[in-house]
């Protein structure tokens, strides 16, 4: 969602400043990547990193699939999994959806 200024606004180059800030918020540095506690904490991340990058978004909507992996038993080969060789389900447990906006913070 944006302001009332959007008749000012060059959309192409808005999209692809985004699409970067979502790129680099969910990959992170080429050299180490960017850990996810969870779909939820990923999305708000991504969120967040838009609406502070770009003062004419007041809101952003987005959607991943909650996909869970799991470690893989390769003890049959005599080896040790470090929770680094992962298999992924095979259907998303559902689909986690996200808004977050401009305004005034909570009080909670």
């Amino acid at each position: 969602m944006y302001g009332n200024r959007t008749s000012e606004m060059d959309f192409k180059k808005i999209v692809k400043q985004i699409r970067q800030i979502l790129l680099q918020t969910l990959a992170g540095p080429p050299h180490q990547g960017e850990y996810s506690k969870s779909v939820q904490e990923t999305l708000y991340k991504m969120s967040n990193a838009v609406l502070a990058e770009c003062p004419y978004v007041e809101a952003i909507t987005m959607s991943l699939p909650n996909i869970h992996h799991f470690e893989y038993n390769i003890e049959r080969f005599n080896l040790v999994n470090n929770n680094e060789i992962l298999f992924r389900s095979e259907k998303p447990a559902g689909l986690i959806e996200c808004t977050v906006r401009r305004g005034p913070r909570s009080r909670l």
